[in-house]
């Protein structure tokens, strides 16, 4: 009978265990994530809310063109590329340049893949520059987040 009585005693105290750490421990811990999850979506709302009123302002009528990290944004590609100083790439299979300021790859096509099955269709395009729509590029080593103070080595 001693045999149950410790048996049903210690799935009790488990029990108490299994409840008290839910409710001191793990249920904090939810509503800590949740609060700053819902922070962060804010704080995310406001600033896109402010690189939209950033992108839309217009000065007499003309487009005022927006700065990003301290690089002009530009309306296409190919102004964005003739923008900067780059080494040319152009081998059997690829075309592009890289960028000498970082060393940043961001301008790279396919010479033999096109866009679609047509003969004039243009390359396929794999890498554009940080500062043209669309953009996707290959950048090694340090970088810091638009926001950060700090000396990147």
């Amino acid at each position: 009978m001693s045999d149950n009585r410790n048996m049903i005693l210690a799935i009790v105290l488990s029990l108490l265990v299994l409840v008290g750490w839910q409710y001191f421990v793990a249920g904090p811990q939810a509503d800590r994530a949740a609060k700053l999850a819902q922070l962060q979506q804010t704080q995310a709302q406001t600033q896109a809310a402010q690189t939209a009123t950033a992108t839309t302002t217009t000065t007499a009528g003309a487009a005022v063109t927006p700065q990003q990290q301290g690089n002009q944004t530009f309306a296409t590609r190919d102004e964005a590329i003739k923008a900067t100083t780059r080494v040319k790439i152009d081998t059997a299979a690829l075309t592009g340049s890289i960028n000498l300021t970082g060393g940043r790859l961001d301008d790279l096509g396919l010479k033999d893949y096109r866009v679609d099955l047509t003969e004039n269709s243009p390359i396929v395009t794999l890498l554009t520059p940080s500062s043209a729509p669309n953009s996707y590029f290959v950048e090694q080593g340090w970088s810091n987040p638009p926001a950060a103070n700090a000396a990147a080595p």
